[in-house]
């Protein structure tokens, strides 16, 4: 019994750091997959100034801003027939009665 319990942890440890080996050798093939593709980093533009935007431009962002700010909500009301037999011993149910 032993013995078959030892040769059981062996193998489960081999198991391990065979799964353990393989997350590290994926892990440094994808850091040189990224590092092979990656796309140089360009210089971001500057945004203009608040005074070089035209007045249009401004009152249209804040007309979309107010109109989008609440966003209408879909509610379905649920009501409970009287002859329903659902969470008939609940708190609440006396409540709604």
């Amino acid at each position: 019994m032993a013995a078959i319990l030892a040769q059981g942890l062996v193998l489960t440890v081999i198991g391990m750091g065979v799964v353990f080996a393989a997350l590290i050798v994926l892990m440094f093939v994808m850091k040189g997959l990224t590092a092979s593709f990656r796309m140089p980093v360009q210089a971001p533009e500057e945004p203009p100034a608040w005074d070089e935007l035209p007045d249009a431009v401004l009152a249209a962002a804040v007309g979309w801003f107010l109109e989008t700010e609440a966003p209408p909500v879909f509610m379905t009301p649920v009501t409970r027939a009287e002859s329903s037999n659902w969470a008939r011993g609940a708190p609440f149910s006396r409540r709604m009665r």
